[in-house]
């Protein structure tokens, strides 16, 4: 998995500020990032970007994409939220309700 879907929304929203930032080459130095993440996850996704400028990408266009990612991350729900663990029988020694309904 790339190490940019691993990011947390406002960790992909800053590596898009630093790119339209200092992005106007052909990317961004690994510098750069280490401000807004931790240096070996740095490493990382300096790596994924060097692949979509590869590809062709210019760091405008990447900054949008990630910025689009950090939407996305944003409506994902986590599995706490949409999980609600009920638990009936015995006695457990844990915290419970009655389920009755």
């Amino acid at each position: 998995m790339s190490a940019l879907a691993k990011l947390a929304a406002s960790d992909l929203r800053g590596i898009a500020a630093a790119l339209r930032r200092c992005g106007r080459g052909p990317g961004i130095a690994r510098s750069e990032l280490e401000r807004v993440i931790d240096a070996e996850v740095a490493r990382e996704v300096s790596e994924d970007l060097g692949r979509l400028y590869l590809s062709g990408a210019s760091a405008a266009v990447v900054a949008e994409c990630l910025e689009l990612m950090a939407e996305a991350a944003g409506e994902r729900c986590s599995l706490e939220d949409a999980v609600q663990l009920v638990t009936t029988g015995p006695e457990l020694g844990l915290p419970t309700r009655d389920t009755y309904v």
